[in-house]
């Protein structure tokens, strides 16, 4: 604008600015495109920062973060390489939210987390405390991969569960049970 205003200033041809019009129309849809990618990696990576035993009952925000960009993928209507692996990324994640409660763990001993995070493939010195979700969704094709063994590990973990519990209600019982005991009397 200051060229061409000064090219009239000057009483001088105004230069063809048609290429460089044509690049900053490219520079502004290449900017949508990545603006609407960087939306999606801001409210992903504050999911991901949560750690996993605060976030592990609201699962349920993750899937509605999912479904929301689902449909607004959808209604896009020009589609780009973008918005196809956004809407891959969506899929994937999408495919684990079934799986993730095997992952919830509220029946697990640290060793059946020592356990889980063998099984996931999260680095040695992974602890509960540590473990965020994004963690968890770094190894999301594992933990589809490997649901059935999950299922397993959960369920054996909610049998020691039940069973801790017996004893402990049979260890209260004994304290506190009381035997009348009598001579025994030979009566012939």
């Amino acid at each position: 604008k200051k060229l061409v205003d000064d090219c009239h200033h000057f009483r001088l041809e105004e230069p063809n600015f048609s290429l460089a019009s044509s690049i900053s129309k490219d520079i502004e849809s290449c900017a949508q495109i990545w603006a609407f990618y960087e939306e999606f990696q801001q409210e992903f990576q504050e999911m991901a920062n949560e750690d996993w035993i605060t976030f592990r009952t609201k699962t349920y925000l993750f899937e509605e973060f999912l479904m929301n960009w689902h449909d607004r993928l959808r209604k896009v209507e020009e589609h780009s390489v973008m918005t196809v692996k956004l809407q891959s990324e969506v899929d994937k994640y999408k495919i684990v939210i079934p799986i993730l409660k095997y992952v919830r763990g509220e029946h697990l001993s640290p060793d059946h987390w020592l356990d889980l995070f063998r099984l996931l493939g999260l680095p040695r010195g992974t602890s509960l405390e540590k473990l965020l979700f994004g963690d968890l969704l770094r190894v999301a094709d594992t933990i589809v991969a490997k649901a059935a063994d999950l299922k397993d590990l959960n369920s054996r973990a909610q049998g020691e569960v039940t069973i801790r519990e017996a004893l402990r209600e049979l260890d209260l019982w004994g304290v506190g049970a009381v035997f009348t005991l009598i001579d025994y009397e030979d009566s012939q």
